[in-house]
């Protein structure tokens, strides 16, 4: 999982986003945004609310809650009841995703898509981690 770490948005426990990744769809030109947020401690529900407002103020296609601890019943419902990130040709992704450490080092896979552009496209990048020129 490559990520381009960023300092964009707030840090910390006011619910800024840790990394941005940028993925191409299959037979398109569609570039497709996803904000990472990290988690070390404790999570709740309301973590879930703020990358939902983050992905939804900033536009990023989907999000991802990278966590050490599981998540709760709560967050798992607000994540598989938002909506789809519905791409070119038919290809369709979970809005958001929720994928604890343990499941990462297990070997379970987010649900993206395939072709990962982000360190193809840092160029579009700004330095300090600003966005400049990204879809």
């Amino acid at each position: 999982m490559e990520v381009f770490a960023t300092t964009y948005g707030k840090k910390g426990a006011d619910k800024g986003i840790d990394g941005i990744g940028q993925y191409l769809i299959p037979k398109s030109d569609k570039v497709v945004k996803v904000a990472f947020q990290v988690k070390g401690g404790k999570v709740q529900s309301k973590d879930i609310d703020a990358l939902m407002g983050v992905v939804a103020l900033d536009k990023y296609d989907m999000g991802v809650l990278l966590t050490r601890h599981k998540p709760t019943n709560p967050m798992l419902k607000k994540a598989t009841k938002a909506e789809q990130f519905e791409a070119a040709y038919g290809f369709n992704y979970p809005k958001i995703q929720i994928l604890t450490l343990a499941e990462f080092f297990s070997g379970k896979q987010l649900n993206l898509p395939k072709d990962n552009i982000t360190f193809k496209s840092a160029a579009t990048i700004g330095k300090g981690g600003k966005q400049s020129g990204l879809l």
